[in-house]
Formats: C-alpha cells, sequence, structure tokens
C-alpha cells in the first residue's frame, strides 16, 4: 500500500508516462489531434487496471507504470486501442447478445489496425503472436471490422481456449458502456465522436505526404459511420396517396354552409370538401426470400416487425391487399392480406416454405401478371427480404422495389440502379421481434 507521498509521485509519473505518450502519436500522425484531445484520461489508484467508457480512459497509476517497466511503449499503445475504439464508434454499436463476443471483437479489429501500422513505439512482445493469429481469422473474414470478427463469432463459436488464448492477446482495457446513470458525466456525445470520425478520415485520405494508413483502418472507420436505417420510416416511402372520406377541415366553413342549408333549404352554399388526400397504403407487396441461406428466425422476425408497421392506423387505408410472397428460386406461397385479423391469422399459421436457390424473376413476373390482370390495380410497391444472392429482372418494374438484405456483403451481386436498398443486421431482426 503506497503511502501519500509515494501515491503522490505515482500520480505525476504516470501523468508525464500518459503526456509522452500522447505526443509520441501526434508527433507521427497529427491527424490524431482531435481525437487525442477529446479523450479523458484520468488516474484512480481505485480501479485495478484499465478502465475505457466510450471517451474516459480511467487507469490505475502503479498499474501503468509496473507495465510500463515491463513494456516501454504500453502507453502508446494502449492510448491507441482506446482511441480507435472510440473512432469506430464500437460503444455505440455494442451488442447486446454474446457480448463477451462483441467486446473480444472490438479489441481483435482495433489490435489489427495498430498492428498494420507498424509504428514501432507501439510495439509490445506479443504482437508476432497477436500477428500469426489475426493472420489465421483473416483467412476467413473478408473485412477485419469488429462487426465482421463478431459474426464470425455468433456464427461458429469459441472454444474456452481459443478465448482464453483471444483476450491474452488482444485485450488491452475493461471496456465499459455508458449508463443512463452516467447520462451527466458524458463529456462528449456520440454525435460528436462521428463528426471527429468524419474528419479524422477526410484527412487521412488527403495528407499531403500520405498517412500510411492501413486499408483496415478505412474499413473500420466506414463502418463506424453507417447510418442505422429506420426501415419503418423507408416503408412509409411506399405509401400511396389515396381519397378516404372525410371533412377537410382547413377547407371548410361551416358558417357559410349552415347558411345556405336555412337560406335555401338542402342546398347548401358551399359543398364540403369530403376527400382529403391522406398517405395510406393500397396494394402492397412483400417477397420472402426463403432460399436456404435465409434462416427462418429471421423471416419471422422480419415478417413480424413489417406486419407490425402495417398495423398502424395511419399505415393502413380502409382497403387494403397485400401480398405476402414466399420465394426461392420459384413462388412458394402468395398469400392475400386484407385486414389485420388476416395479418394475425396468417402468422399463427406461418411456416417457412422452400429453401432452394435464389431467383428474383419468378416474383416480378407474378406480381406483373396480379398488375395486367387488374388483381393489383394500384399497387405502388415491393420489398423483397433476401440475403442477395439471386438472379435480378434485367427491366425495371413500374412500382417501387425495395430490397431488404441481411447485413452487408461487399461480394453480394450489384443492385440494379432502378431499385433501392437497405440493410439489416441479424441482431437488429431480434430487436425488431422484441418490440412487437
Amino acid at each position: 500500500m503506497l503511502d501519500e507521498k509515494d501515491k503522490t509521485e505515482a500520480y505525476e509519473v504516470a501523468q508525464r508516462v500518459m503526456n509522452f505518450a500522447k505526443n509520441t502519436i501526434l508527433m507521427r500522425y497529427r491527424f490524431f489531434h482531435r481525437a487525442l484531445s477529446r479523450l479523458s484520461i484520468n488516474a484512480d489508484d481505485a480501479e485495478p487496471s484499465y478502465r475505457f467508457t466510450d471517451s474516459t480512459l480511467t487507469y490505475n497509476p502503479k498499474r501503468l507504470l509496473l507495465d510500463t517497466l515491463d513494456e516501454p511503449n504500453y502507453a502508446v499503445h494502449l492510448l491507441l486501442h482506446c482511441m480507435f475504439h472510440a473512432l469506430f464508434m464500437h460503444g455505440s454499436a455494442r451488442q447486446s447478445d454474446a457480448s463477451d463476443y462483441w467486446e473480444l471483437a472490438t479489441d481483435i479489429a482495433v489490435e489489427n489496425v495498430i498492428l498494420q501500422l507498424g509504428f514501432k513505439d507501439a510495439s509490445l512482445k506479443r504482437d508476432t503472436q497477436a500477428q500469426m493469429r489475426i493472420g489465421k481469422l483473416s483467412k476467413w473474414i473478408r473485412k477485419m471490422t469488429a462487426q465482421g470478427i463478431y459474426r464470425e463469432f455468433l456464427v461458429n463459436g469459441i472454444s474456452d481456449d481459443a478465448m482464453e488464448e483471444y483476450l491474452a492477446l488482444f485485450s488491452m482495457d475493461r471496456y465499459v458502456k455508458h449508463t443512463a446513470e452516467d447520462s451527466d458525466t458524458i463529456e462528449i456525445s456520440e454525435q460528436d465522436w462521428k463528426n471527429i470520425t468524419r474528419k479524422v478520415k477526410t484527412e487521412v485520405r488527403h495528407f499531403k505526404n500520405g498517412s500510411g494508413m492501413p486499408e483496415d483502418f478505412l474499413s473500420n472507420m466506414q463502418e463506424s459511420l453507417k447510418e442505422k436505417q429506420d426501415i419503418e420510416a423507408i416503408l412509409k416511402t411506399f405509401a400511396v396517396r389515396g381519397e378516404e372520406i372525410k371533412v377537410n377541415p382547413d377547407e371548410f366553413d361551416y358558417i357559410y354552409y349552415s347558411y345556405g342549408l336555412k337560406l335555401y333549404g338542402k342546398v347548401p352554399l358551399i359543398e364540403p370538401l369530403e376527400y382529403a388526400e391522406i398517405n395510406k397504403v393500397r396494394d402492397f407487396v412483400i417477397a420472402i426470400d426463403t432460399s436456404a441461406s435465409v434462416s427462418e428466425t429471421l423471416v419471422r422476425d422480419f415478417i413480424r416487425k413489417t406486419f407490425r408497421i402495417l398495423h398502424t392506423e395511419d399505415s393502413f387505408s380502409s382497403e387494403i391487399r397485400v401480398h405476402l410472397i414466399q420465394c426461392d428460386a420459384e413462388i412458394r406461397d402468395d398469400a392475400i392480406i386484407k385486414s389485420t385479423a388476416d395479418l394475425d391469422a396468417y402468422f399463427d399459421r406461418f411456416s417457412v416454405k422452400g429453401y432452394g436457390a435464389t431467383d428474383f424473376r419468378p416474383v416480378f413476373d407474378h406480381v406483373d401478371d396480379l398488375v395486367r390482370k387488374g388483381e393489383l390495380d394500384r399497387l405502388k410497391g415491393l420489398i423483397y427480404f433476401t440475403d442477395g444472392y439471386g438472379v435480378y429482372p434485367s427491366y425495371p418494374p413500374g412500382y417501387d422495389v425495395l430490397f431488404a438484405f441481411i447485413g452487408r456483403d461487399e461480394e453480394r451481386p450489384d443492385v440494379p440502379n432502378w431499385a433501392s436498398t437497405v440493410f439489416m443486421d441479424p441482431e437488429e431482426a431480434k430487436e425488431y421481434a422484441n418490440e412487437h
């Protein structure tokens, strides 16, 4: 246990170590000045080791000095590690399920970038072994972002021995997400970090002598800047302007109307404008890709969320026709939904049909045929929930089309320019289901 004098001295020396580490980074990468200046770095001997909370690094001064004696570059490496967590927005993207996998994935992602920098002042003894492990991971993970690594772990799992090895090689800090109770202590908002990330990305790309930043750094930056897409808002863009019998209060004067009835009997001076234009869904198609690569859980979750949106009063018109089509390389089922009761009944008996290959064209042919027959005379749009690995039509249809993809994949075939896209992560699908 340190006495007060030794404690004060430890704090002072540890602070000098941190300041030296910060200057070392800025001497090499001056475009990190915004990020480093917004990191709050606090010494606290009550903290066992290191804790990072979105934008605040709390460290035990004695532990830092001991680690620096063993690894002279430890503080530089630690600051880079925490700064990349912040720049890559790992706190805001935190996954609620399998959080251990997510925290490990974020550590691997930032350590991979640090290793690729080749910055000698940040090197550690474990680097060679860590690089070997990352080399093995990269064989089946196309982009070494936290999201990509997390998905791999979530699908294939990690053994206890592998987890122990990963933690020894890549963990630097105890990463803690701010809670609602911490709101008063947050010095920099999520949006502030997003703005800093954008500025750093711009400076890196336009740095006069070249930044020397690895491609995986830019990939992680790009991932952090992706805006979360609101499927509910996108669905509303498919709403059709229709007419519903309803008095328009903005254009109807009851005084003149009543005066006319009194003066001329049944003849009003002004006829009420009974037809008000409102946004309501009329004819709509939801196509569900039931190919082998799309799980039944995700199909159910997507339908649950979409139905919840369409259940709302503002989304339905008084008369609706929603064709819910299950398909892979051919049409497997086409259910017509005309009311909220139909929706509930369909979901009660729902089962996935198909699990073959994927071809988008049969759905478009089927819908075009329904339009020709007059069964979809006021069709506004079609949403196609799919993994994206299929054959697209060679022509643009006469209605809006939205492809809702499961996750992002650079190897996915290009979407025709006449269609819109939205990306839905598996975790997001679970969240949607829980909201129902």
